[in-house]
């Protein structure tokens, strides 16, 4: 993998000290949780910044500005500050105080961040990663999620639950499939991911489809990265390239394509309407199905054509569809 080239580190010069503190600030964002423990995997790690590296001990604190790069294996985070918070172990006395021993518990990114994982690159303006709560989120501008066959966006923020495997993008997210530009949006999206053990596609180049490496930190969701299912709750909107649905609630298996939005369902085509409760679409086929409740019927109104005639394009009704 080929890195544009980073600032250089501070210089050896500066003391044993400051070299301690650039390798634990080097833990920001690929370490686990103790400070002195050997990063998963056991790859080397590489931290820059173009204005030094500071260690508050009355904070206890690290922190990487300007520019700053951390960088291990196929996983990288730049922003323009980084953040390791620690714990002091108080057992260990001023010896743990000089050497920053402890636990960390909060990494911080802040200031055009840029998430670079084997299969997705994730960007924002602030990332946070808690540790006890094993959970990470990005705020800010241009919150964006992009592998090579999807992108997914937000106004508000986008989490990963790590023992949960999954991710919520909320505020008008959106998830676009790259090859059919087919979207589905929502006030709140939320991405169950498959098992970290279930097979992927190979691949080698960021942003492609590739076999996950283990890491941490707030690059951690590297692993399990695979949709198994995605809800959508509010004001959704699925849109394909022959109709509009809308409802208030939806779901979608990325596997078999298909879709199923509840609520008060409408779908739009070449300007018809077709009102019902339930909807079911594959993505892929494009074939789509309304449904009522059993108590209100499917509805269609249909536009009429050049000769008076209404255009009908398939089946509707109460247990029909359209194409």
């Amino acid at each position: 993998m080929t890195h544009a080239a980073p600032a250089f580190p501070p210089s050896p010069t500066a003391g044993s000290r400051l070299i301690r503190a650039l390798g634990v600030a080097a833990l920001l964002v690929l370490a686990p949780t103790a400070a002195g423990a050997q990063t998963a995997g056991g790859q080397p790690l590489e931290v820059y910044a173009d204005d030094g590296i500071e260690w508050r001990r009355d904070e206890a604190v690290y922190i990487a500005n300007g520019n700053a790069a951390a960088i291990q294996g196929d996983s990288e985070v730049r922003a323009d500050r980084l953040l390791a918070r620690y714990r002091t172990d108080a057992s260990a006395g001023a010896e743990s105080s000089d050497t920053g021993g402890g636990d960390i518990y909060r990494m911080e990114a802040h200031g055009n961040v840029r998430i670079l994982l084997t299969d997705r690159t994730i960007t924002g303006t602030d990332a946070v990663r808690d540790l006890d709560r094993k959970v990470m989120w990005l705020t800010g501008d241009n919150l964006k999620m992009e592998s090579a066959s999807d992108i997914v966006t937000a106004d508000d923020s986008l989490e990963y639950w790590e023992e949960r495997n999954l991710a919520v993008a909320r505020g008008n997210a959106t998830s676009r499939q790259i090859a059919s530009r087919q979207t589905i949006t929502a006030d709140v999206l939320t991405a169950y991911f498959k098992d970290a053990s279930t097979p992927k596609t190979a691949g080698s180049a960021k942003g492609k489809p590739a076999t996950s490496k283990s890491g941490a930190g707030l690059a951690a969701p590297a692993e399990g990265s695979n949709i198994k299912v995605m809800t959508a709750v509010g004001n959704v909107v699925v849109v394909t390239p022959n109709e509009v649905i809308r409802g208030d609630e939806a779901t979608y298996d990325p596997t078999s394509g298909q879709a199923t939005v509840l609520g008060a369902v409408r779908i739009t085509t070449e300007g018809e309407q077709l009102n019902g409760t339930r909807a079911t679409v594959n993505m892929k086929t494009g074939v789509s199905r309304l449904f009522g409740d059993g108590q209100d019927r499917a509805r269609a109104l249909f536009k009429p054509s050049a000769n008076g005639n209404g255009e009908r394009k398939g089946l509707i009704g109460g247990q029909g569809g359209t194409k």
